[in-house]
């Protein structure tokens, strides 16, 4: 979750045009939008595996206080 904000949080950074860089004023760097995030889950990948993951769900099968569904 930390890789995939950090990813979508340079996208208004990216947008900044090459000659604009060091001198544009942080009032005009645009807001993170949702297609930033969008953007970003294209290039970020999963930091747990498939087997972790099946581990997680078996604990929360057995310990955990509510359902996780789609995990």
């Amino acid at each position: 979750m930390s890789n995939l904000c950090k990813e979508a949080a340079l996208g208004p950074v990216r947008d900044i045009h090459f000659e604009d860089i060091e001198t544009i004023n942080v009032n005009d760097v645009r807001p993170i939008n949702i297609d930033d995030f969008k953007r970003a889950l294209k290039q970020v990948r999963p930091s747990v595996d498939s087997s972790s993951l099946d581990a997680y769900r078996q604990w929360n099968q057995k310990f955990g206080s509510w359902e996780i569904n789609n995990l």
